[in-house]
Parts: C-alpha cells; sequence; structure tokens
C-alpha cells in the first residue's frame, strides 16, 4: 500500500471472513493512554491519568420537528433511552 489513509489500515478482498477480529479479554494489562481493549462485550480504552479502563461505547440521539413548523418550536427527543 503506497498510500495510506490510517496507521493502521488493512485492506483485505472479499474472502468470506472478517478483516478484524478483536477476543475478550478478562483483566487484561494497561500501559499506556489509549490503548483498546475489548472486555466481556464492551469495548474499553485506557486512561493513565485515572488508571481507568474508560467504556468507549456511544449511544446516539435523535432529535427532530414534527412536519412544517416555525423555528421557534423546539426539538423533540424521538428515541428510546
Amino acid at each position: 500500500m503506497t498510500n495510506p489513509t490510517a496507521e493502521l489500515e488493512i485492506e483485505t478482498t472479499n474472502t468470506g471472513i472478517p478483516e478484524l477480529e478483536l477476543n475478550a479479554q478478562s483483566s487484561p494489562i494497561a500501559t499506556a493512554t489509549g490503548q483498546i481493549v475489548l472486555i466481556g462485550d464492551k469495548l474499553y480504552m485506557y486512561d493513565v491519568t485515572r488508571t481507568k479502563w474508560l467504556s468507549i461505547e456511544t449511544a446516539p440521539l435523535q432529535y427532530a420537528r414534527n412536519n412544517n413548523v416555525d423555528n421557534n418550536q423546539r426539538l423533540h427527543f424521538g428515541g428510546n433511552m
């Protein structure tokens, strides 16, 4: 690869197997901020300042307005929490 778009780039072909597989760990050893690990079924990143694994999962939130409305109408939450 001559023009990578990231420090780690995985170039694959359609072989029918996944490009990357993460195996869960029960007690990973952390040595630097930014390390990423799968613990159970959640993704974590290590923060050396706090000496903790921090969850890096996200939850999308959806807001919208109904039909044709004026600019003074508030946005309403449109998803599940």
